[in-house]
C-alpha cells in the first residue's frame, strides 16, 4: 500500500497497535521502533508497515525493544539480499540469535553469515531453515558457532 492511499494512515497504525500489544511497549519506547521503523524503510525497499511486522515479528520471539530496535535494519539488508519477506528473515534470524545464545546486536554478523550462506548454495532461506532447525542445536551442544555450522 501506498504512502498516498487513504486507508495508509489506519493500516499503519494499526500496525503500531499490533507491535504495541506483541511487544509490551508504549510510550517512548513505541515511538522509538516507530521512528527506527520509518528510517529503516527509507534505507530499503520496504515499506515502514512491513518493518513494523519484521519488529512484530521479533518481538514474538522473546527480543526486548532495544534487541529487536538493534536488530531491525541489518535483518532489513539481508531480507533485501535474498530477495526475501522480512518477517520471515526476521523470524530466521531471531530463531539464530536464540539458538546459538547470541545477542541482537550481532544481527549484522547473523544476516551476513545467513546471506553468505544461501547465496554461496543451492539453497533458499526456506531450505536453510529447515535444514538448521535440525542441525542447529546439535552444532550448538558441540560448542559450534553458527559460522562453523553454516
Amino acid at each position: 500500500m501506498q504512502m498516498n492511499h487513504p486507508l495508509w494512515p489506519v493500516v499503519r497504525e494499526s500496525a503500531r497497535r499490533n507491535l504495541s500489544a506483541v511487544a509490551g511497549v508504549t510510550g517512548k519506547d513505541l515511538d522509538d521502533l516507530s521512528k527506527n521503523a520509518l528510517e529503516v524503510a527509507g534505507q530499503t525497499r520496504f515499506t515502514a508497515i512491513e518493518v513494523v511486522k519484521l519488529q512484530t515479528e521479533l518481538s514474538k520471539l522473546g527480543l526486548s525493544a532495544k534487541e529487536v530496535q538493534a536488530a531491525t535494519s541489518s535483518i532489513s539488508f539481508a531480507a533485501q539480499a535474498l530477495g526475501e519477506d522480512v518477517g520471515t528473515t526476521a523470524q530466521q534470524v531471531g530463531k539464530l540469535i536464540r539458538q546459538f545464545n547470541l545477542l541482537a546486536e550481532d544481527s549484522d554478523e547473523i544476516s551476513d553469515i545467513l546471506v553468505t550462506t544461501i547465496n554461496n548454495s543451492a539453497l533458499s532461506l526456506n531450505s536453510f531453515s529447515t535444514a538448521i532447525q535440525y542441525i542447529g542445536p546439535i552444532a550448538s551442544d558441540l560448542g559450534l558457532s553458527l559460522q562453523q555450522t553454516a
